[in-house]
């Protein structure tokens, strides 16, 4: 109520990430932020926690899921700071980027 009698309730979806950060980081595990294209079936969402914690060394991960069409295709993982972009729009940027970069 605080945040409704504060005028500030677009901040609520900060709070709740950051009190699931606590508790995941309170229970040992790590939040990752995965934005696709599509809503992922829980075998790919499954798929990717092994995956993700491998990649990471630790024991549970927790996924938030977004969707967003803008992507074209694939996903972006969001762990803390760190990003992974295997999407097809990241690609196309990171094209158009080398392009722009090179001398002709």
């Amino acid at each position: 109520m605080l945040l409704v009698d504060k005028n500030r309730i677009q901040y609520l979806k900060y709070v709740v990430m950051a009190y699931i950060a606590l508790a995941a980081k309170e229970s040992s595990s790590e939040i990752a932020e995965v934005t696709s294209v599509t809503h992922l079936s829980s075998d790919q969402q499954e798929k990717l926690k092994v995956r993700l914690k491998a990649l990471r060394g630790i024991s549970n991960i927790e996924l938030v899921l977004k969707v967003n069409p803008r992507l074209l295709g694939g996903f972006v993982v969001q762990i803390g700071s760190s990003v992974l972009d295997f999407s097809l729009l990241g690609a196309l940027q990171k094209m158009e980027n080398h392009f722009q970069s090179a001398t002709l």
